[in-house]
């Protein structure tokens, strides 16, 4: 039960991630179609999430694998 829970909290939080991703890109896009930024900006925004979002979800991949492995040396 216990290793259930941890990867079910690591999976919810690594889709939050993910969804973050994908909504900057959707706001970009839709700021974009308004002509409220220019292409270059929105370049620029998608590249800094990827740089923010993929260390951080790697991080989340990295500590579930540790907690799945302390819960069976526990």
């Amino acid at each position: 039960m216990k290793k259930t829970g941890i990867r079910c909290l690591f999976f919810t939080a690594e889709s939050v991630l993910r969804f973050g991703l994908a909504f900057v890109a959707i706001t970009g896009a839709y700021l974009l179609a308004q002509e409220a930024i220019n292409t270059i900006t929105y370049f620029i925004f998608l590249a800094a999430a990827q740089v923010v979002y993929d260390p951080v979800s790697a991080g989340f991949k990295q500590l579930s694998l540790l907690f799945e492995t302390l819960v069976r040396i526990i």
